[in-house]
């Protein structure tokens, strides 16, 4: 796909020509690390499962009150905790440490799990969880929502809960999904600290966590 991108820079003036390159060479670096870092955490899980070793799985369950109006999975390179604090420099070339993510309905009501393996010298999922289970218990069921529809693509909502929703939520909701899609966009510190946005009724009713 990035030889057909550099393609792009056809009939445009040269300093066009030059921004257009310099996006696309970031784009592709971005693209290298990324699956590298992938294939290095894949190694492990593949490690785990060889040897059925889980001992160092980690995990926080989040059930809900009721099934949720959406369901996510996926697995990303957290950036920032809850309240803020960075937590992985992409711009260091450094493996970055990945953290999983489902949000799923299970016997009518909602389950979140937050999982990754650990490792003693970054603790960077441990921090991430840690951020969240002090958050107030009241936003805990919001806060999903602003971590799934920033982090995750793999998002699948009920279109009766999307349709009643007020237009500024889902603009809201929208421009969370369209920044953290964005190749360059650059995430703010702050950008899962509350929003005021409550689209969601059901709570959470418990934190469990796991080794």
């Amino acid at each position: 796909m990035i030889p057909t991108i550099k393609q792009a820079d056809r009939n445009r003036t040269p300093t066009q020509q030059l921004a257009l390159q310099r996006f696309i060479g970031q784009y592709a670096s971005g693209v290298d690390i990324g699956l590298r870092d992938m294939l290095y955490h894949k190694e492990k899980y593949d490690r785990v499962l060889r040897t059925r070793d889980f001992s160092r799985i980690r995990a926080m369950f989040v059930t809900l009150s009721d099934s949720p109006a959406f369901m996510a999975s996926g697995a990303f390179f957290p950036e920032v905790t809850f309240d803020g604090q960075a937590l992985q420099d992409f711009y260091v070339q450094d493996v970055l440490e990945l953290l999983s993510f489902s949000l799923v309905s299970s016997q009518g009501k909602g389950l979140a799990v937050f999982s990754w393996l650990e490792d003693a010298g970054k603790p960077v999922c441990e921090r991430l969880v840690n951020s969240y289970e002090q958050l107030n218990a009241f936003d805990h069921s919001h806060a999903l929502t602003r971590f799934v529809f920033e982090f995750l693509e793999n998002t699948y909502l009920a279109p009766i809960w999307w349709d009643a929703l007020h237009p500024s939520s889902r603009l809201a909701l929208v421009k969370r999904l369209e920044d953290g899609a964005h190749p360059i966009h650059v995430r703010p510190p702050n950008c899962l600290a509350d929003d005021g946005l409550r689209v969601v009724t059901y709570q959470a009713e418990g934190l469990i966590r796991v080794n």
